[in-house]
This record gives C-alpha cells, sequence and structure tokens, in this order.
C-alpha cells in the first residue's frame, strides 16, 4: 500500500499441512508438563531438555494464555520460538481460539513470517478451530495509521505485511474455513 494510505496490509494467511517448519517465526502449543502434540514432539525430540530447562528458568508452568519467547532456540530450525500454554482450563469451558490467536499476534506484532504447528497438545483441534485462530490473529494485527505523525522513511520496512502459516491436519478443510470468516473479518476491519 502506498505510503499514507489509512489502513496496513492485512495478515496474509495461508494453510499447509503439519511438518517440519524452518526459519522465521515458530509457534508451537504445550500443555501440562511441557507436553506437546505428536508432531511437535518428533520436531523437538533432540530439544526436549533445552525446553524444560528454559520453562524451569522462566518459571513457564504452560498455563493458558501464557508464552514462553525464545530467540534462536537450540536444535530448532527458526529464528525465534513462542511455546504457548494450552493447558485445559479447569471451568471445562471450550478454547476461545480467536482469541489464542490474537493473543499469538500480539506476542509476534514485529514478526514479519511466522509459521504455527496448530496441533493440541493433547485432544485434537480441528479445521473450524484454525479458521477461527487465524481470524483472531488477524484482527489483532490490524492498525489505522491514517491520522498517526508520519514516520521517518527507515521504518517502511515496518509496512511489510506478516505472513502466517498455520501447520494444520487438514489444510483444505481450514481454508474453506477460513474463506467463511474472512468477510467478517473485512467488515469488522472496514467497521473500525
Amino acid at each position: 500500500r502506498p505510503r499514507g494510505s489509512p489502513m496496513s496490509e492485512p495478515v496474509k494467511i495461508a494453510f499447509s499441512p503439519l511438518g517440519p517448519a524452518e526459519g522465521g517465526a515458530l509457534v508451537v502449543f504445550a500443555g501440562a508438563e511441557l507436553a506437546l502434540g505428536s508432531k511437535a514432539a518428533a520436531l523437538f525430540q533432540g530439544a526436549k531438555g533445552y525446553l524444560a530447562d528454559a520453562a524451569s528458568t522462566l518459571g513457564f508452568k504452560a498455563k493458558a494464555l501464557s508464552a514462553m519467547d525464545l530467540v534462536r532456540p537450540a536444535a530448532v530450525a527458526a529464528e525465534r520460538l513462542l511455546v504457548v500454554g494450552a493447558t485445559a482450563k479447569p471451568d471445562d469451558k471450550p478454547t476461545d481460539f480467536a482469541s489464542l490467536g490474537g493473543f499469538v499476534a500480539g506476542k509476534l506484532a514485529k514478526a514479519k513470517r511466522i509459521q504455527v504447528m496448530f496441533e493440541a497438545p493433547q485432544g485434537e483441534w480441528d479445521a473450524a478451530a484454525a479458521a477461527d485462530f487465524a481470524l483472531g490473529f488477524r484482527l489483532r494485527g490490524y492498525k489505522f495509521d491514517k491520522y498517526k505523525s508520519k514516520k521517518p522513511d527507515a521504518d517502511d520496512a515496518d509496512d511489510v505485511a506478516q505472513e502466517l502459516t498455520l501447520l494444520v491436519a487438514e489444510p483444505e478443510a481450514a481454508r474453506r474455513a477460513f474463506a467463511a470468516r474472512e468477510g467478517l473479518a473485512e467488515g469488522v476491519e472496514l467497521a473500525r
């Protein structure tokens, strides 16, 4: 978008099959005692001790909507690793995936390339959950900067849209579910 446009570019969202992620920021979800989903556990097989040490040092207990942010993590091909707590709450309320997406977007506001291993540490998350997560991420990333004072040209790199890739079990189903929510996102952004 040209300089001086009223809105920032929306987040570029894609869905891919669950598998190894490389580069950029990587997000994984952890349950009680740092339990990871099966694909994430396989990816971090050699880094279990590192994650446990980091969690102990930072006091990370994987409670819902908590995060452990690691830069250049050992044994992981990512510039940044965000481990997000997804331990089930005792009140048995279902997870609010739109809020979870917004939480992650807030933690990674400056990251340009983000890959999310969207798998539950326990149980399963479906395509609708992935779509809700993507919606929450997109809405949190929205900025209206028409009336802000001009930034120096050195900050032009901040105008580049974020790229979010959700690594999911059923990418096509997640894509279809998210397409139904894109109209909602556009309407909210227009109203803002």
